[in-house]
């Protein structure tokens, strides 16, 4: 089995910014209640600031629930464990997967991979900060039922740029040739 971690940084952001980060929006958030008789804004930014908070928190408790620190894959099964807050090892046949949204097959490279199981309620968060994320994308997209595979071409040829349009921006912006000689 192949072992897929992230790099300490990344484990370090993804685990615990959002306490330092919680605390600083509540001392704001404080002296933004402190303020209020001076001005009505304040209240503004109070509510502004445990919006945030709020927000910020739903990411990440849910990030705690559905993203694994280590992820173990053969041709064949994959194992997913060190959530946070909890022992728990989640492990399923490849074979199984139902549907694979997020990053790459929504438009968005930089959103999570989100991988679900309807059918035993799994959903397993990856990011694409996790070390070789592309080759376990590949091991994950080679060994999963043709039909999700041929659905996931689907969606990336709807996200992919027509040639149509491609060719019209090439007519209205045309890119400007160099003079210069070129060098033997």
């Amino acid at each position: 089995m192949m072992t897929f971690k992230y790099p300490l940084l990344a484990k370090i952001i993804y685990r615990y910014a959002n306490f330092p980060v919680t605390i600083v929006m509540l001392i704001l958030a404080l002296t933004s209640l402190t303020a209020l008789d001076q001005s009505w804004m304040f209240g503004v930014s109070f509510f502004v600031h445990l919006l945030i908070i709020s927000v910020m928190n739903r990411y990440y408790f849910r990030a705690y629930k559905i993203f694994p620190y280590k992820i173990e894959i053969n041709n064949e099964r994959i194992k997913c464990s060190n959530f946070l807050f909890n022992e728990r090892t989640v492990e399923f046949r490849l074979d199984e997967i139902e549907e694979i949204t997020g990053s790459i097959f929504s438009g968005t490279p930089a959103r999570p991979l989100y991988i679900k199981i309807p059918s035993r309620d799994i959903t397993i968060g990856i990011n694409q900060h996790l070390r070789n994320y592309n080759k376990l994308l590949t091991i994950i997209l080679s060994n999963v039922k043709q039909e999700i595979y041929n659905a996931l071409l689907e969606k990336m040829k709807e996200l992919s740029v027509p040639k149509s349009v491609i060719e019209k921006a090439n007519r209205t912006f045309p890119l400007k040739k160099s003079k210069k000689k070129a060098r033997p």
